[in-house]
């Protein structure tokens, strides 16, 4: 890889990325491919004169992709895998399969090669001929499943900078890069319910209040540091 000053993998795999952003969050090309973002995720890319349409919930999560015409449905496990596509009629056209670190053992459809949101929901660059070789893209960082291990280091900081998600990757998942935002949005949520409780014991009237104010706070904190688009 190749580094600007502000530390963006600026050739990753030989190819040229770009970025608009302080950090690698919003990727704006990639090789031949130019990309769009909104505040929730990539929602079109182009290649070749071709745009692919992605659309989310709310939170960013994928719910179908459309390019000249057509549509496709994605499905997903309860690990926030993408682990197939159905057509506009319901057929299943790709299914994916991954163990708990990435690594992909399944692919198999007539689709299955358009589609690039895989493990985790994370982009797979196509940068190299075979899927196996490619890096994943979850916000500002790269992830290389055959390491299990990001490429950069966190950039908001923990004991291990290149650890994956604590090293528990069945339970957890990382979409921002930034792993201790994660940390800090189930820490407020610990935090809110603490708080509710106390609002049931035997404490000073103002306690149970306080916390329950300061826990959702801290979780809202979290949530927004761990989907939004600052360069932290």
């Amino acid at each position: 890889m190749a580094y600007n000053s502000k530390d963006q993998a600026t050739t990753i795999d030989g190819v040229a990325n770009t970025y608009a952003d302080v950090d690698q969050t919003e990727r704006t090309t990639a090789g031949g491919r130019s990309i769009s973002r909104w505040i929730v995720g990539d929602v079109a890319d182009t290649v070749g004169g071709v745009t692919r349409y992605y659309i989310r919930t709310p939170s960013g999560e994928l719910i179908a992709t459309r390019s000249v015409g057509v549509s496709h449905y994605y499905i997903h496990d309860g690990e926030k895998n993408v682990i197939g596509l159905t057509n506009a009629s319901g057929s299943r056209t790709a299914t994916y399969g991954f163990d708990p670190y990435g690594r992909e053992t399944v692919k198999t459809g007539t689709d299955a090669a358009i589609n690039r949101y895989r493990y985790k929901e994370g982009w797979l660059n196509d940068f190299k001929p075979t899927d196996a070789d490619n890096l994943y893209k979850f916000g500002t960082r790269s992830y290389d499943p055959k390491v299990q291990r990001w490429t950069q280091q966190d950039p908001v900081g923990s004991t291990n900078r290149y650890e994956y998600v604590g090293g528990n990757p069945i339970d957890n998942w990382d979409p921002s890069g930034r792993w201790l935002d994660g940390i800090a949005a189930a820490a407020g949520v610990v935090g809110a319910g603490v708080g509710v409780a106390a609002l049931f014991v035997t404490l000073p009237v103002w306690v149970g209040p306080v916390a329950a104010v300061a826990g959702v706070a801290g979780a809202g904190y979290g949530v927004y540091r761990l989907f939004g688009d600052e360069p932290w």
